[in-house]
C-alpha cells in the first residue's frame, strides 16, 4: 500500500482506446452525491425498521412469558465514541482488503487530505468486474448487513448493552456511508458487460472486454 497526500494527478498516459479501453462516465457529481445520500438514508431506515420489528416481536414474546425487563444500564459513552471514530477507517480498510493482494500491493493507495480531515482508499490498476463489485460491496455486507442479522438473531436474548449500542452505531455510520458504494455498484452492474475489466488511474475509470486483474492498465 502506498500513501499520498492531496489530490491525485490525472494520468499522463491513459489506457489506449485502440486496445479496447473506454472511459467510464458516471452520473453528474452533484446528482450522484445527492442520490448517494438518499440511498444511504434509505438503507439506514430499512435496517432500523427490521430491528424495530424484530424487537417488537421479541418484546411481545417475552411479555407473553412474563419475563421481567432488564435493569437500566449506564450509557457507554467511551465505547460509542470509539465506534464512531473507527467506523469510517474500518469501512475504507475493508475496501482495501478486498482489492488484489489484499490491499498490500503498490496499486492500493491511501489518499489523505489533511486540510479536509479526510482520507480514502484508491486503486490504480485493473480489476475484473466481478472482483470490483465484491470489493465495492464488502463494507456494506460486513459492517451493515451482518451486524443487523446478528442483532435480529439475538433479539430477546441476553446481550450486553454496550455491544448492542456499538453495533447499532456501526450500522448507522456504514449505512449512510454505503450509499455511494451501492450507487456505483448498481451503475457498473447495469452499464458494464459481464466478463469485463475495470481500470483505474488517478480516480478515472475505464473498461474493456476481457476479465483480468493486473497492476497497471496502461501496460
Amino acid at each position: 500500500m502506498r500513501f499520498h497526500f492531496g489530490d491525485l494527478n490525472p494520468p499522463l498516459v491513459p489506457p489506449d482506446e485502440e486496445e479496447g479501453w473506454t472511459r467510464i462516465s458516471g452520473p453528474r457529481s452533484a446528482s450522484a452525491h445527492l442520490l448517494a445520500w438518499l440511498i444511504g438514508i434509505g438503507l439506514f431506515l430499512a435496517m432500523m425498521v427490521a430491528l424495530i420489528f424484530a424487537s417488537f416481536m421479541a418484546t411481545s414474546a417475552s411479555g407473553a412469558k412474563g419475563t421481567a425487563p432488564p435493569p437500566p444500564t449506564p450509557t457507554p459513552w467511551f465505547a460509542m465514541a470509539a465506534t464512531l471514530l473507527l467506523s469510517v477507517p474500518a469501512h475504507e480498510l475493508l475496501h482495501a482488503l478486498f482489492q488484489p493482494d489484499f490491499g498490500l500491493s503498490p496499486s492500493t493507495i491511501l489518499v489523505m487530505w489533511p486540510r479536509r480531515l479526510r482520507f480514502g482508499i484508491f486503486f490504480e490498476g485493473s480489476m475484473a468486474r466481478g472482483h470490483w463489485l465484491v470489493m465495492r460491496m464488502a463494507p456494506f455486507v460486513i459492517l451493515c448487513l451482518l451486524p443487523t442479522l446478528l442483532l435480529i438473531l439475538v433479539m430477546g436474548k441476553p446481550l450486553d448493552f454496550t455491544v448492542e449500542t456499538c453495533l447499532t452505531l456501526l450500522i448507522l455510520v456504514n449505512s449512510l456511508g454505503s450509499g455511494g458504494d451501492l450507487l456505483a455498484a448498481a451503475w457498473v452492474a447495469s452499464h458494464i458487460p459481464r466478463g469485463s475489466t475495470l481500470a483505474f488511474l488517478a480516480g478515472r475509470a475505464y473498461w474493456r472486454l476481457g476479465s483480468e486483474d493486473a497492476a497497471s492498465p496502461a501496460n
